[in-house]
């Protein structure tokens, strides 16, 4: 029997994937067989990050480039079409996170966190799709959270990105469809990440947090691995336009007071 989850042969550019989630993906994906493209805006960490993943015996490169900046990035899509041929993948992870009441998330605040967590999700899916139709087939899948189907205050703009990113994804996916391209996404719970290094240092909200979730714990990074792989490959020939959870079932259970 062929094995459904193999990535061999296939190009996947992954945003933000110098460290975090982003890298935990671009592990999984390498030790599937894809090529692995990281992405970040700090050069010297994508270097690092592919050179690791090279020394595990991966195939792997770097590009840094601003996913905020649409004209760079189709400069660097067209760069990978170009030498390896084909953009199978594209894992929209990059995501940036402000932390405020409303009374003083700015609006450069909310602009500042739509063009990286949503802006840059379409023009990134739009760009691939583009070399995604020529060979008739592609997968797209974008990192939502548990705040694309649920809230809680103090981070207004977080939350109306994540909400997009699911709006977003269903209608990518309602029309490349007919073009073999699959869109996706995948909705991590609270993870031990960077970008919760802020609620991570007050006990009483990770007491919560746990209280919340019926698995009783933060999720690990590495946890997200085997939904990537799954929706990257031919296992989900068939899913398109989904949000899958991996939030340990909190989404379930009453919402979290803000910390």
């Amino acid at each position: 029997m062929r094995n459904l989850f193999s990535l061999e042969g296939q190009t996947a550019l992954i945003t933000g994937s110098a460290r975090g989630i982003g890298f935990c993906l671009a592990q999984a994906f390498a030790e599937s067989g894809a090529h692995v493209i990281i992405n970040d805006l700090d050069e010297c960490a994508a270097k690092a990050a592919a050179a690791s993943l090279v020394d595990a015996e991966g195939s792997a490169e770097e590009i840094a480039f601003d996913v905020r900046d649409a004209k760079t990035a189709g400069a660097a899509i067209e760069s990978i079409v170009a030498k390896r041929g084909a953009l199978d993948i594209l894992v929209n992870n990059a995501g940036v996170m402000i932390r405020k009441p409303l009374s003083e998330h700015s609006t450069e605040d909310w602009d500042s966190v739509i063009a990286v967590n949503l802006s840059a999700v379409f023009n990134m899916s739009k760009l691939a799709a583009a070399s995604m139709m020529q060979q008739s087939r592609g997968r797209i899948i974008n990192i939502g959270s548990v705040q694309s189907i649920s809230s809680r205050d103090g981070i207004v703009s977080y939350v109306a990105s994540k909400h997009g990113v699911l709006g977003l994804t269903r209608a990518l996916a309602s029309e490349l469809g007919r073009n073999g391209i699959t869109v996706n996404a995948i909705g991590p719970g609270y993870v031990m990440t960077e970008i919760n290094s802020e609620i991570l240092s007050k006990p009483a909200f990770i007491e919560a947090v746990e209280k919340r979730t019926p698995l009783g714990r933060w999720m690990k990074p590495e946890e997200l691995q085997g939904t990537a792989v799954f929706l990257a490959s031919e296992a989900s020939a068939f899913v398109t336009g989904q949000l899958i959870m991996v939030d340990g079932g909190i989404t379930c259970n009453t919402l979290l007071e803000s910390p």
